[in-house]
């Protein structure tokens, strides 16, 4: 009961703010097999990129490149399809469902900030649905790496200091309203480097 109230809550905040409830995002269709749209035309035969399928769902992880320098920037893009029996299939999640975090198991830890409204989306059958990283996170302020973290959040653009970093993608969504026994189960994993 106590969810429910904490999920009203947030929706009649999101209704009052003009906060869009139906978030879905912008089909993507491919111009050919081996190329998205991603910032820049990106050859996803040359890419970096991980897979993952589970409960009817194919999800990809991609980056630009496997190893940057610190002063690229860096192209992250996930995909997701529906590949079951029905037409279409409705997932029910916070905003947003594709989920990215980045860290290199040390001090470099940065996080998609998941806005816990109840909200569903209807995915059709074969439909490739694209998605861009973007920085979506906060920091404290008495962080000791409060400045980096400003400046990080600053910039459009992804670059990440020297380093290896783990880069996780997490379809965080649900098969029924409910959100007891239906997760997605869907979790892609992505290694890059950042040399000098």
């Amino acid at each position: 009961m106590k969810k429910i109230t904490i999920l009203a809550v947030a929706l009649i905040i999101a209704v009052a703010i003009g906060y869009p409830l139906n978030n879905e995002p912008e089909p993507f269709i491919p111009q050919s097999i081996s190329t998205t749209t991603c910032l820049p035309q990106v050859d996803i035969i040359n890419t970096n990129s991980v897979s993952a399928i589970a409960n009817n769902f194919e999800m990809s992880l991609f980056s630009d490149k496997e190893v940057y320098k610190t002063t690229d920037i860096i192209q992250i893009q996930a995909t997701l399809k529906y590949v079951g029996n029905k037409d279409t299939i409705t997932i029910w999640h916070g905003d947003p469902y594709m989920v990215f975090s980045i860290t290199d198991s040390k001090d470099f830890n940065s996080n998609d900030i998941v806005y816990d409204i109840l909200t569903s989306t209807t995915l059709e059958k074969d439909k490739l649905y694209s998605f861009d990283y973007q920085k979506n996170d906060g920091w404290d302020a008495d962080d000791p790496m409060a400045s980096f973290w400003e400046d990080f959040y600053a910039k459009k653009e992804l670059s990440l200091p020297k380093g290896e970093y783990t880069v996780t993608l997490n379809g965080d969504f649900f098969l029924g309203r409910e959100l007891v026994d239906s997760p997605s189960n869907l979790l892609c994993q992505l290694k890059i480097k950042v040399e000098q």
